[in-house]
Order: structure tokens, then C-alpha cells, then sequence
């Protein structure tokens, strides 16, 4: 099965978004990062 494939634009929104959730928390903005990336993993399964 092919994986999905993250443009740069959908990257450096990615980075964006944990350094905004850093603000709060460290542990918060890796778990974000973790869970988005877990769950785009399951795109090419479930489109």
C-alpha cells in the first residue's frame, strides 16, 4: 500500500501549528504532532 506524502506547504503548516501549540506546552505540541501524523499513516487505507 502507497503511503501519503506530505508536500512542503502541508510540512511547514505542521510546523506552525506545534510551534503555536508549544506556546502552552511542549508535551502538548508533540502529542499533536504525533497524533496528525499517526493519523494521516491511515489515508492511504481509509481515503
Amino acid at each position: 500500500m502507497p503511503e501519503a506524502e506530505w508536500g512542503k506547504a502541508a510540512v511547514a503548516d505542521l510546523m506552525w501549528i506545534v510551534a503555536w501549540v508549544s506556546v502552552d506546552g511542549h508535551a502538548a505540541a508533540i502529542a499533536s504532532m504525533e497524533d496528525v501524523e499517526a493519523k494521516s499513516r491511515q489515508l492511504p487505507a481509509h481515503p
